[in-house]
């Protein structure tokens, strides 16, 4: 098979920063097959990465709060990148979009529009007509009464009309839209190792992307992120990051109990740390000593050419990926 080189410009937006990334992919794809990973076919070049942090947020779940100085500073990042091409993969901080667990009754494929959206409607009283909803099967319960259990993301159209005005007047091409959960947990699959250490695709791992006024914690298990949260930061704290981050352990703490005690027959193998404040501390040995689980900064990544800033870029490089299902290896 011919490679199928492709560039690219990412794009992650956060409420309060954002991270661009000009590669190329070589290849873009993993298979998967009965819920593992197959094969996987992902390669990437590295060519640049920017990040930039606001004061305040500049983007909310409805709206871009303060479109002229977001524009204005992607802009700066862009030109100062020169990517090689305007084909944009974005992915959204998972604070801009609502997610959801939801049970439905099991029904018709061609009803599972309506039903997921009048369940959503229903537990989270809103007007799902001002919402993009996507959702995808994540289990079944096969008891008396038959149900589908479906991951939903739901997307203010407000919103994804603002984004989409300001990629245009960036000039760009939308290729995908992702968020940071599932961007990370395709990144996951595609990669073989961190650091040079194999990455065992059947484990659990918690994700930790550190700035220095947040953490946003992922838990990613078997394809699915399980739980996502964020925890703010004191930014007016002048303590040094390390004694900020330990004055939030007790939240962390917490949500590792309520995780585990709600996925009783999961455990934590590993927490990977990524984030711009990771470039400038040393955390791991803080988070592996108060959690006792082994904790590792992703220093390195498998299938990625040019590993500087390699703790920047998973989510942007995740939302490029494409999962196919059913594929055996070779077609």
């Amino acid at each position: 098979m011919a490679n199928k080189n492709k560039d690219w410009i990412g794009i992650e937006l956060g409420s309060n920063y954002f991270r661009v990334i000009d590669y190329r992919s070589t290849f873009d794809h993993v298979a998967i097959k009965d819920n593992l990973v197959e094969n996987i076919q992902c390669n990437f070049l590295i060519r640049g990465v920017k990040s930039y942090g606001f004061d305040e947020d500049v983007i909310d779940k409805s709206h871009i709060l303060n479109p002229e100085k977001l524009l204005e500073e992607l802009s700066k990042a862009i030109k100062e990148l020169k990517p090689k091409s305007k084909r944009l993969a974005l992915s959204l901080e998972n604070s801009l979009v609502l997610t959801r667990d939801v049970q439905i009754p099991q029904v018709e494929k061609k009803l599972l529009d309506s039903v997921v959206a009048y369940e959503i409607k229903e537990s989270l009283l809103i007007d799902t007509v001002d919402y993009h909803i996507q959702y995808k099967l994540i289990d079944q319960i096969e008891e008396e009464t038959k149900k589908y259990i479906m991951s939903t993301v739901i997307l203010s159209k407000a919103l994804y009309q603002d984004i989409w005005t300001l990629v245009g007047e960036l000039g760009l091409k939308p290729s995908r839209l992702d968020i940071n959960s599932n961007a990370l947990t395709k990144q996951i699959m595609a990669v073989q190792s961190f650091n040079n250490i194999p990455v065992q695709h059947d484990q659990t791992f918690a994700i930790f992307d550190i700035d220095f006024d947040r953490i946003n914690l992922y838990f990613i298990s078997e394809g699915n992120v399980d739980l996502n949260r964020k925890i703010l930061l004191d930014v007016e704290d002048e303590r040094p990051l390390a004694d900020r981050i330990y004055q939030q352990f007790d939240t962390i703490q917490n949500t590792f109990r309520f995780y585990l005690t709600h996925k009783k027959n999961k455990s934590i193998s590993n927490i990977l740390l990524m984030g711009q404040a990771t470039q400038e501390e040393n955390l791991d040995e803080l988070f592996e000593e108060s959690l006792l689980v082994p904790t590792k900064t992703i220093r390195s990544i498998s299938n990625v050419t040019n590993q500087t800033d390699a703790n920047l870029f998973l989510p942007m490089i995740g939302a490029a990926i494409e999962v196919q299902h059913g594929h055996r290896p070779g077609r």
